[in-house]
């Protein structure tokens, strides 16, 4: 079953994929921005506090 899915999805979502960046950049770009943006804050909060280069 999980064989046949794959090329399935791939198959399935390649014309959405290729339409996307075409006629919706500017939300399509928003949404990934925004998505950085957003897992950029608990990534920070990881991070200790000092010395950037270590």
């Amino acid at each position: 079953m999980l064989p046949s899915g794959i090329p399935d999805k791939v198959f399935s979502l390649a014309r959405p994929v290729t339409w996307l960046p075409e006629h919706r950049s500017i939300p399509l770009r928003s949404f990934f921005f925004g998505l950085i943006l957003v897992s950029s804050r608990p990534v920070g909060r990881r991070r200790p506090a000092g010395n950037l280069a270590e």
